[in-house]
C-alpha cells in the first residue's frame, strides 16, 4: 500500500474534510439566518415606510377635497369650510393633522376691505373677529393670508398670517402655484409650535380658471391655497407604537426638492428621529444591528428614511449555526451526513418540482375547461390584436372555428365598422393597462342579426411585467336594452296620465315628503309643484291631523282607504271640502314605492282628492236620488253591484246593492257608489 493511502492519512484527510465541511456548513447556516433576519427586517421597514406613504397620500387626498370645495364656489364661506372640515373628523381619522387652512390672495388695494369683511364675519361667532388683522404688520404689494382655519381659534398666531413672510412656506407655496401640484415644505418649525417638533405643510393652489396650462396663467389666475398642517411627532408617534413596527428605530431626513441633487443626511437635514435611534452606539463583538434605508418622494420633496433594529446576537452565534458547528466538531462523519443531506435535498427538490408541474398542469386544464364551460363568449388577443384563443361560445357567436380564428384580427372576422371599434378599444386599453367595459354591437352568426353586447376586457402581463395581450368576454344585452326602452316608455306614459288626470294626485313617502304633485293638485290647493316637491308641506287642517295620521298608518299596512267627505287646507288658508282615496304604492320588491304589493311590505300612501263643494250644497238631493236609483240585491243579475248610499265613510262599512237603470256605478268594488244619472252629481 502506498504511503498516501495509509489509514492514518485517510483518517487525517477525513478529519480535514470533516472540519472543512463543518466550517462550511456553519458558514452557510449563519448566512441563511442572516438572510432570513435581514429579509424580515427589510419587510418590516418597508411596511412602515409604505404606511407612512399612504398616510401622506391620504392627507394629499384631503387637499384635493378642499380644492374641490373651493372651486365649487369661488365665494367660499367660513361656515361651509368649517362644516366640511368637521365632517372629515380630522382628530379621529387623520392623526398628526394640526389644522387645515384656506389662504386667500389679497392685493394691497383690497387690504382694508378684506380686513373689515373678516372682522364682520359672524357666520360662526356672533361677535365676529374684531381683533383680526394681517400679520406681520407692514404694507406689501400683495398678501397670502390665512383666512379660514380649522380647528378655529381666533387667538391663534396663524389666523391672519401672511405666509409670504415665512421663507419655507413661501418657497413651497410658490412651487405649488407654478406647478399646480401639491407641494410640501421642507424641515419647518410651525408658527404655532410650542415644543421642539418640526412640522410639515402641504400646499395646493386654487385658481380662478379651470386647469391653467402655463406658469404665467397660473400666476395670474391664482386665487389662493388650501393646505394641511402636520406635526411630524404626532404623525409618527402612533405609527411607531404599532405592534408590526415593534423594535424599529427611525430617522427621517429631508434631502431637498425632487429633481435636484439630494443633500447628505446630517443633523442639519434630520426631520425626525425616534428615541435611541442612533447608529453611532458601539457594538460588542458578539452583537449585530440591522439597518435599512429607503427613499420616499413626498409632495415634491425627497425623504430618506433610515430604520435601525435593536442590537441582537450575531447570526453565526445563534442556536442553529452553533449547533451545526458543535455537531461537526464532534462527529467527523459529518461530511457523509452533508453529502447525504445534499442528495436528499436534491431528491426532495426534484420531487417538489414534479409535484408542482403536475399541479400546474391540472390548474391549467381546469382553467381551460372552466372557460370552455362558460356560456358567454370569451377570447384572448396578443398586443398586435391577433386572436390567441377562444371558447366554444365565441366560436358559435362569430361563426369561425378556433383553429381558423387563431392568428387572425378582428378585421378578418367582423364587419369593418365593428372591427374598427374593437381595434380602437384594444389600443386604448394597451395604452392604459387594466380593465375596461363598454357597450357595442356584434353580429351573431346563427341569426345574422346585430346584437347589443357588453364587452369586458382586461390586460394580462408577460414574465417580464410587460403587457402581453388581453382577454375579453361578451354578454348579450339585447333583451335588457329592449326592456329598458319599454320601461322608459311605460314610465313616460304613466307620468302623462298623472299629469293629465282631473283629480288632484299627491304621493308621499313614508316620511310624508311629497314625491308627486300633479297640475290638478296645483289648481285645487294653490301651491305649484316646484314649491312643494321634496318637502313635507301639509294640507291637512289642524283638527283633522290625528285622524289623517291613523288613515296613513292603515294605508302603510296595505289597506286602500276611501274618505267620502273631509276637508283640506288651501295655500290661502281656506278650507275646501274634498273626497279622498289613499291607496298604498309599492316598488318592484314589494317595498315602499311602485309595483306589486307584498304581505310584509311597508307601502307608501298616494292620495287622490276630488273637490266636493257642490255635493255639500246638494247632498240631500243626491242621497235621495241615489236611493231611488238603487234597487235591492234580489234584482236582476244583469244589474251591476254597487254600494248603497248609506255607506258614507270607508269601503269597510259598505253593503252591496244594485244600481237601477237611472243610476250609474262608480268606484266599484273598493269604494263603490251610485251616481244619479239625471244630475250627474257624484256621491263620493
Amino acid at each position: 500500500m502506498k504511503t498516501y493511502l495509509r489509514p492514518q492519512n485517510v483518517a487525517l484527510v477525513a478529519l480535514c474534510c470533516g472540519v472543512a465541511a463543518t466550517l462550511f456548513a456553519w458558514f452557510l447556516a449563519g448566512r441563511q439566518v442572516e438572510r432570513e433576519a435581514a429579509a424580515e427586517f427589510s419587510g418590516q421597514a418597508n411596511l412602515a415606510a409604505n404606511i407612512l406613504e399612504r398616510r401622506i397620500q391620504r392627507y394629499i387626498d384631503v387637499l384635493y377635497g378642499l380644492e374641490a370645495l373651493a372651486n365649487h364656489d369661488e365665494n367660499l364661506r367660513r361656515r361651509e369650510f368649517a362644516h366640511y372640515v368637521a365632517a372629515l373628523e380630522l382628530g379621529k381619522r387623520f392623526p398628526g393633522v394640526t389644522a387645515v387652512e384656506y389662504i386667500r390672495r389679497v392685493a394691497d388695494a383690497e387690504r382694508e376691505a378684506f380686513v373689515d369683511q373678516v372682522r364682520g364675519d359672524r357666520s360662526l361667532i356672533a361677535g365676529g373677529y374684531p381683533g383680526f388683522d394681517i400679520g406681520p404688520p407692514g404694507r406689501r404689494p400683495e398678501y397670502w393670508v390665512i383666512e379660514y382655519l380649522e380647528p378655529m381659534n381666533p387667538a391663534s398666531v396663524v389666523f391672519g398670517l401672511d405666509i409670504r413672510e415665512r421663507a419655507p412656506a413661501l418657497e413651497a407655496a410658490e412651487r405649488a402655484r407654478d406647478t399646480g401640484e401639491p407641494i410640501a415644505t421642507g424641515r419647518y418649525r410651525l408658527a404655532q409650535e410650542k415644543g421642539s417638533s418640526y412640522g410639515l405643510v402641504l400646499y395646493l393652489p386654487v385658481y380662478d380658471m379651470e386647469r391653467p396650462r402655463s406658469i404665467a396663467q397660473r400666476r395670474e389666475t391664482l386665487r389662493g391655497f388650501v393646505n394641511v398642517v402636520l406635526r411630524i411627532d404626532d404623525l409618527l408617534a402612533d405609527m411607531l407604537g404599532e405592534p408590526f413596527v415593534n423594535g424599529l428605530h427611525m430617522r427621517l431626513y429631508d434631502l431637498g426638492r425632487t429633481g435636484e441633487a439630494a443633500a447628505s443626511p446630517s443633523e442639519a437635514t434630520v426631520f425626525y428621529k425616534s428615541i435611541a435611534g442612533s447608529r453611532d452606539a458601539p457594538l460588542q463583538w458578539s452583537q449585530w444591528q440591522q439597518s435599512h434605508t429607503r427613499m420616499v418622494p413626498v409632495a415634491g420633496r425627497q425623504w430618506q428614511i433610515e430604520f435601525d433594529g435593536e442590537p441582537e446576537a450575531n447570526p453565526w452565534l445563534t442556536r442553529f449555526p452553533m449547533l451545526t458547528l458543535g455537531a461537526g466538531a464532534v462527529m467527523t462523519l459529518l461530511l457523509f451526513g452533508i453529502f447525504y443531506a445534499i442528495a436528499r435535498a436534491r431528491s426532495d427538490a426534484v420531487s417538489l418540482a414534479m409535484q408542482a408541474t403536475r399541479e400546474l398542469r391540472t390548474q391549467l386544464s381546469f382553467t381551460q375547461q372552466l372557460i370552455e364551460a362558460l356560456p358567454n363568449p370569451v377570447f384572448s388577443k396578443d398586443v398586435h390584436g391577433r386572436y390567441l384563443g377562444c371558447n366554444r361560445a365565441f366560436e358559435d357567436y362569430v361563426g369561425v372555428t378556433r383553429e381558423s380564428l387563431v392568428g387572425k384580427t378582428a378585421a378578418d372576422v367582423m364587419p369593418p365598422e365593428l372591427a374598427q371599434r374593437a381595434r380602437r378599444e384594444d389600443e386604448a386599453l394597451f395604452a392604459n393597462p387594466g380593465s375596461h367595459t363598454y357597450e357595442s354591437a356584434a353580429r351573431y352568426s346563427k341569426d345574422g342579426q346585430e346584437h347589443e353586447v357588453l364587452v369586458s376586457k382586461a390586460t394580462f402581463f408577460g414574465p417580464g411585467g410587460e403587457v402581453a395581450g388581453l382577454v375579453g368576454a361578451l354578454v348579450d344585452i339585447t333583451e335588457r336594452k329592449k326592456l329598458e326602452a319599454a320601461t322608459r316608455e311605460s314610465n313616460e306614459r304613466l307620468g302623462a296620465v298623472i299629469h293629465a288626470a282631473p283629480l288632484a294626485i299627491v304621493a308621499r313617502d313614508l316620511n310624508s315628503v311629497i314625491a308627486t304633485w300633479n297640475p290638478a293638485a296645483e289648481k285645487m290647493f294653490g301651491w305649484s309643484e316646484a314649491e312643494v316637491l321634496n318637502t313635507p308641506t301639509s294640507i291637512v287642517p289642524e283638527h283633522l291631523r290625528e285622524e289623517t295620521r291613523l288613515y296613513r298608518e292603515r294605508a302603510q299596512r296595505g289597506e286602500t282607504i276611501w274618505i267620502e267627505e273631509t276637508q283640506r287646507l288651501r295655500r290661502d288658508g281656506k278650507l275646501v271640502d274634498v273626497s279622498r282615496s289613499i291607496p298604498p304604492v309599492y316598488d318592484a320588491e314589494g317595498k315602499g314605492g311602485t309595483g306589486r304589493p307584498a304581505p310584509t311590505a311597508s307601502p307608501t300612501p298616494m292620495a287622490s282628492i276630488s273637490y266636493s263643494g257642490a255635493r255639500a250644497r246638494a247632498r240631500s238631493w243626491t242621497i235621495a236620488s241615489c236611493r231611488s236609483a238603487c234597487i235591492p240585491r234580489t234584482a236582476s243579475s244583469s244589474k251591476r253591484p254597487c254600494a248603497t248610499p248609506s255607506s258614507r265613510a270607508t269601503s269597510s262599512r259598505s253593503t252591496t246593492a244594485w244600481c237601477g237603470p237611472t243610476a250609474q256605478c262608480t268606484g266599484w268594488p273598493t269604494a263603490a257608489r251610485c251616481i244619479a244619472a239625471p244630475m250627474g252629481v257624484r256621491s263620493a
